[in-house]
């Protein structure tokens, strides 16, 4: 989407860091500059379900800090890869996740890692209607 000169990216350590207690990780974020923003995976495994005790714990951290905190309308980052960009970077062996498919249910998963690859090869049109496009384009 363009924003990659634009934004860094921290990782947050998956559920270690996406909780109640990220309060004073996010304090110490601030110090550097107060334009931040959280996105982070929902891991539902079904639309509307509710989010789970830590990373409600997480968001309310971010309206504490006055962040602002994008959830995932689906389960994680890599349910909204398509799948003509991960058969580019990984063959034809591989396919795309339903919205809700955890990476670690498919029989051909790929790492986490190698996510930025598969995104990099997606269309601007693939995003600017999906809940993370619409957080990007406000960044």
């Amino acid at each position: 989407l363009g924003k990659d000169h634009q934004v860094v990216l921290i990782h947050l350590g998956g559920s270690s860091g996406i909780n109640a207690k990220a309060a004073t990780q996010l304090e110490e974020i601030k110090r550097i500059t107060e334009n931040v923003s959280a996105l982070i995976d929902s891991e539902r495994m079904e639309p509307g379900e509710k989010l789970s005790v830590s990373r409600e714990g997480f968001v309310t951290a971010c309206e504490k800090a006055s962040i602002s905190c994008c959830v995932t309308e689906r389960r994680a980052i890599e349910n909204y890869l398509t799948e003509p960009a991960i058969k580019k970077i990984k063959g034809d062996k591989y396919r795309a996740l339903n919205h809700f498919e955890s990476l670690n249910d498919v029989s051909q998963p790929w790492g986490k890692e190698e996510n930025w690859r598969i995104a990099k090869e997606m269309e601007k049109a693939d995003w600017i209607f999906t809940d993370i496009g619409k957080f990007l384009a406000t960044l």
